[in-house]
């Protein structure tokens, strides 16, 4: 399979254009877009995505769009959930398991975290969020559900989540 820069790809896959946003949004844009134009997403005959980069904040960055482009439903599930705004989209059977996580302030501990984490910390994380929204930005027929904007202690609360919710409440036997 031919290796194409992650930005050919985007620009060649979709209808980019950059009308209608703000000034720091273009500025933001043109980040991702230098970002983007230095890796590479190679896919083998199986379809896994092989990612090259000149920095780990440009693989993360190419490994959330390569994950977006297989499953983005569930990149953002991910993050409903472990901000607890699943009921916002599932109703009032979802309410338990935000509760939980708003009782476990997940959302307020994972900000917490990053704003007082490692500048090296930071940046992976805000390669993360920046790889998700550019892959939103480029794919206007992807459209999300609730989430239009991925922030980057959000990779955070996911972890939070994962550890108190997924984990130790199923291992307690409790159905969040």
């Amino acid at each position: 399979m031919k290796k194409l820069p992650l930005l050919v790809a985007c620009l060649v896959s979709t209808s980019f254009s950059v009308c209608h946003v703000s000034d720091s949004d273009a500025q933001e844009m043109e980040k991702w877009q230098k970002i983007a134009s230095r890796v590479t997403i190679h896919r083998d005959s199986y379809g896994v995505p092989h990612i090259y980069g000149p920095t780990d904040e440009s693989v993360v960055f190419a490994y959330l769009y390569a994950q977006c482009e297989d499953n983005f439903w569930q990149v953002e599930q991910n993050y409903i959930l472990s901000l607890g705004r699943s009921a916002e989209l599932a109703g009032p059977g979802a309410v338990p398991a935000d509760v939980l996580v708003r009782a476990l302030e997940i959302p307020r501990h994972a900000r917490q975290e990053y704003a007082t984490a490692s500048p090296r910390i930071r940046q992976l994380c805000d390669a993360t969020a920046a790889g998700i929204n550019f892959y939103m930005a480029t794919h206007p027929e992807v459209t999300s559900r609730l989430l239009d904007r991925i922030e980057p202690w959000y990779p955070m609360a996911f972890t939070r989540y994962s550890i108190y919710v997924l984990f130790v409440s199923r291992t307690l036997g409790l159905n969040p």
